[in-house]
């Protein structure tokens, strides 16, 4: 159980008498004798139970995160990240060894995790013949690449999983003709209609093969209400392992600032720079950017756009979508979780 602290005034009472258990309601605790002193003779201060979410530890993270403008992240500081990572040797069975980062997901529940179908199908069936399951493997606390274990407080923080089955968005690919099943459709979604194709509605949830253990390192982040909306906000970043200025994937999981802008605003930067001849923007998705030019690039596709409350909480508002360009100069485009947070919420029941 959860204990918030909640203080009411009762008829008049001496000090001594306003310290005592019973003065508390049915239900409800006294917090301590000193703390109850802080409070006028007749105040009764107490600690009322409410139940804890299912996820309780959502959204939290332990380390203090550092933000800067494309920098190393310290380890543990986004623990709902997870690396996607594609079997190399087909031949062989799918290892930590015989594997490399494809992409990115969110863990949002202690099994589930929700990528983007372009880094699902990616990952684990780039043709028809390929089976998803047998070369995906999903690495949660992970953090760098190149250290085989990566010690966290005196543990490996590191989890393996495998995909029990996957969920894409209803309406992704909706009107195209094309049941997407790998990653070929994908690129026929694109001869269809360019990248907007693809980045409509481009959610999947997989479900790992088993339950993760929720420690510092590995830990859900919070998901968004239908409602919720970050316009403007700054206190919101990017993490993944994607390429850098020569092309090669990062060692340490990288970490942004965006601002991040509500759909109609996106619509305005879009028509601001390139008037009529603005695309539409997809599908529940919305955008972001960062001021000092920091952008995703290939590995980073599938990640979060993580977003921090008032109580110091994550929320998860938005999911990297793939760009065939790195390009700092455009506003980044994301999947709008929140619009598709019933979904989410319904699915992963």
């Amino acid at each position: 159980m959860l204990w918030l602290k909640h203080c009411e005034f009762g008829p008049r009472k001496d000090t001594q008498e306003c310290v005592r258990a019973s003065d508390c309601p049915g239900g409800r605790k006294l917090v301590s004798r000193s703390f109850a002193y802080c409070f006028p003779p007749g105040a009764v201060c107490c600690e009322k139970s409410i139940e804890e979410p299912k996820a309780k530890t959502c959204g939290t993270v332990t380390p203090i995160p550092r933000i800067g403008v494309g920098v190393d992240s310290l380890q543990c500081s986004s623990p709902w990240q997870v690396s996607l990572r594609r079997r190399i040797d087909l031949n062989r069975p799918i290892s930590k060894e015989n594997s490399e980062h494809i992409c990115g997901g969110t863990l949002v529940d202690n099994q589930w995790i929700l990528t983007s179908p372009f880094c699902f199908y990616f990952a684990g069936a780039q043709d028809p013949a390929e089976q998803i399951r047998d070369n995906i493997l999903i690495v949660a606390g992970d953090w760098n690449h190149v250290l085989d274990k990566e010690p966290f407080r005196g543990a490996n923080p590191e989890q393996e999983f495998r995909v029990d089955r996957w969920n894409v968005h209803p309406e992704f690919a909706k009107g195209s003709g094309v049941p997407v099943n790998n990653f070929i459709d994908i690129t026929i979604l694109f001869t269809q209609g360019g990248e907007a194709k693809y980045q409509e509605n481009a959610f999947v949830l997989v479900k790992l093969d088993r339950p993760t253990t929720f420690t510092d390192c590995v830990r859900p982040i919070c998901l968004p209400d239908p409602s919720d909306s970050s316009c403007g906000s700054n206190t919101c970043r990017i993490t993944g392992w994607g390429h850098n200025e020569n092309e090669d994937l990062k060692d340490i999981l990288q970490q942004a600032t965006m601002t991040i802008f509500s759909p109609d605003a996106c619509d305005a930067i879009d028509y601001y720079r390139l008037g009529a001849n603005a695309p539409a923007r997809p599908e529940r998705s919305t955008c972001a950017r960062n001021a000092a030019g920091a952008f995703p690039c290939v590995g980073d596709q599938g990640g979060p756009l993580a977003c921090q409350g008032n109580d110091g909480r994550w929320t998860l508002r938005g999911t990297l979508l793939a760009k065939l360009s790195c390009d700092e100069n455009t506003p980044l485009p994301v999947a709008d979780t929140a619009q598709a947070a019933d979904w989410i919420k319904t699915t992963i029941q």
